[in-house]
C-alpha cells in the first residue's frame, strides 16, 4: 500500500540524503544548548550557521558541515545498495568503513570519532576487533543512533514491500549491533512503524498521526515485555493538545532528547506542531535544543516521507559536499526501486 507513485517514490529517495544532511546541519551548531540559551544567543535559529561551540566538534566548522548523523545514514544506505537488502554484514561493513573516515578529535580526554555517540563507537569497535555484529550493542544503550539513520532502511521495506515481520527483524537487527537494550528495540520499530504510516497515508492529521504512534507504541511495550505506558505515555500530549505548540513540547519532554523515548517524543510533538513545511519543521525541532541535529534529521525525515516532495532552504548550496550528497541519495533510489531484489516495483507505477 502506497499513496506515491513510482515517480513520486523516486523522488523521495533522490531527495532523502540531502533531507537528513540539511537537518543535521541547521541543528549540530546548537547541539547540547537548552532552549533557553538559543533563545539568548540566537533569538531563533533559522539558517545554516558555523559550528564552533558544539563539544562534540573542535576548532569552527562553516555553515553547512553535517555529523554522525549524516554519516551513519549514508552508512546505512550503502549497506542496502551493496547487498541489494538489508544484511548486517554488510551494514557492519559499512559502519566501520564509516568511522574509519571519521577524524578523531579529543572528548572528556580521550580520542574518539568526531560528533559519534558512545554506543556506536563502542559497539563499531567490537565489530572491527572481530565480534559478531549481532553480539557487539552496547549493553543498556538508549541513544539516539539507531533512530537518526533509519529513514533509509524504512524507505528500502516500504518500496520493496517488506511483511511486518521482515521489517521487526531487520530493525531489530540494526539495533542490537549497537544498541542492546529492550527500550531501543521497541523505539526503534515504533519509528519504523511511523515512516511507513507517514509514506501510505494521504493527509494525516495530528489526531490521527497520535492515535498511530501511541498504538504502536502500546502494541511494542507488550512484545517485547516494557512497562504498561513506558513508551506511549510520552506520546500522549500530542493527541490531547490542539494545536500542539513549542511550549507544548518543551512542557511535556525533557528538552533534551539524548534518550531514544525522549527523541521520539520531541521529535513526533515537532512534526505535529509544524507538519507541512520542511523548513518550519527542522527548525522548530533545532530551537527546541537538546539532541539538535538528530531530533531535526528525524522530523526532516518524517516532513519528506509525509509531504513526497520538499523544497529544501536556498542555502541548501552550503551543504558540505552537497553534489555527492545528491548522487548517493540518486543512486540509492534507484537501487531501492529497480535493484534485482525488487519484485513489487510494478505495483508501485
Amino acid at each position: 500500500m502506497t499513496k506515491y507513485t513510482m515517480y513520486e517514490l523516486q523522488q523521495i529517495g533522490e531527495q532523502l540524503i540531502p533531507a537528513v544532511a540539511y537537518a543535521d546541519s541547521a541543528g549540530l551548531p546548537v547541539e547540547t544548548m537548552s532552549h533557553e540559551k538559543i533563545q539568548r544567543l540566537y533569538g531563533q535559529v533559522g539558517r545554516l550557521l558555523v559550528t564552533s561551540s558544539n563539544e562534540y566538534f573542535s576548532g569552527d566548522h562553516a555553515p553547512g558541515t553535517w555529523s554522525d548523523d549524516t554519516q551513519l545514514t549514508i552508512a546505512v544506505a550503502q549497506g542496502l545498495i551493496i547487498a541489494d537488502g538489508f544484511d548486517i554484514n554488510s551494514q557492519a561493513e559499512t559502519h566501520v568503513v564509516a568511522m574509519n573516515q571519521t577524524p578523531l578529535v579529543e572528548f572528556k580526554g580521550k580520542l574518539k570519532p568526531r560528533g559519534w555517540g558512545g554506543s556506536t563507537v563502542n559497539s563499531v569497535r567490537r565489530v572491527m576487533e572481530g565480534t559478531p555484529p549481532l553480539e557487539a550493542g552496547e549493553v543498556g544503550g538508549v541513544g539516539n543512533g539507531i533512530l537518526m539513520k533509519l529513514a533509509p532502511l524504512s524507505y528500502w521495506h516500504h518500496v520493496r514491500g517488506t511483511t511486518d515481520a521482515e521489517r521487526y527483524q531487520d530493525c531489530d537487527q540494526l539495533t542490537l549491533m549497537t544498541h542492546n537494550s529492550p527500550i531501543a528495540v521497541a523505539c526503534t520499530r515504533v519509528h519504523s512503524d511511523t515512516l511507513q504510516f507517514l509514506l501510505q497515508n494521504e493527509q494525516v492529521s495530528t489526531q490521527e498521526f497520535a492515535i498511530q504512534v501511541i498504538g504502536s507504541a502500546i502494541r511494542h511495550e507488550n512484545l517485547l515485555g516494557l512497562s504498561s505506558g513506558e513508551l506511549s505515555h510520552l506520546f500522549s500530549y500530542i493527541y490531547t493538545t490542539h494545536p500542539v505548540t513549542e511550549v507544548d513540547i518543551l512542557v511535556n519532554t525533557d528538552g533534551k532528547g539524548f534518550y531514544a523515548p525522549q527523541t521520539l517524543a520531541m521529535a513526533y510533538g515537532a512534526f505535529s506542531a509544524y507538519q507541512g513545511d520542511y523548513a518550519r519543521a527542522v527548525y522548530g525541532a533545532v530551537n527546541l535544543g537538546g539532541d539538535t541535529d538528530s531530533i531535526a534529521s528525524i522530523v526532516g525525515t518524517m516532513e519528506l516521507f509525509n509531504s513526497g516532495v520538499i523544497d529544501l532552504p536556498e542555502d541548501k548550496s552550503r551543504l558540505s559536499d552537497y553534489q555527492m550528497l545528491v548522487q548517493i541519495s540518486k543512486e540509492f533510489g534507484e537501487s531501492a526501486l529497480f535493484g534485482k531484489g525488487n519484485k513489487s516495483k510494478t505495483a508501485h507505477g
